[in-house]
């Protein structure tokens, strides 16, 4: 996944995972440069939610009846799908 926007020193547009840790938070790891030492930083504590995108799915914090993008999906690998309700869902592996 991408940054969206500028966060925590992670220009727009850094690939990065997302780990969830067993405290509860959620920690963005990534590379600068993609070759450079790891760095990370913890997500604001909050609700976040995966929504359809004007191009690519995101994953937006909601405050309320407003949200913001904080990170891109790529296309090619999204995993989740919408139903026309918004709701999201993770296909099931055939194992």
């Amino acid at each position: 996944m991408f940054t969206a926007r500028r966060l925590e020193g992670a220009p727009v547009r850094t690939y990065g995972r997302l780990l969830h840790r067993p405290q509860g938070e959620i920690r963005f790891e990534y590379r600068p440069w993609l070759v450079l030492a790891k760095q990370s930083f913890l997500l604001p504590a909050g609700s976040y939610v995966v929504g359809k995108g004007l191009f690519y799915p995101e994953i937006a914090r909601a405050d309320g009846d407003e949200s913001s993008s904080l990170f891109v999906l790529p296309r090619a690998t999204a995993v989740m799908r919408m139903d026309w309700h918004g709701r999201t869902s993770v296909p099931r592996s055939a194992t």
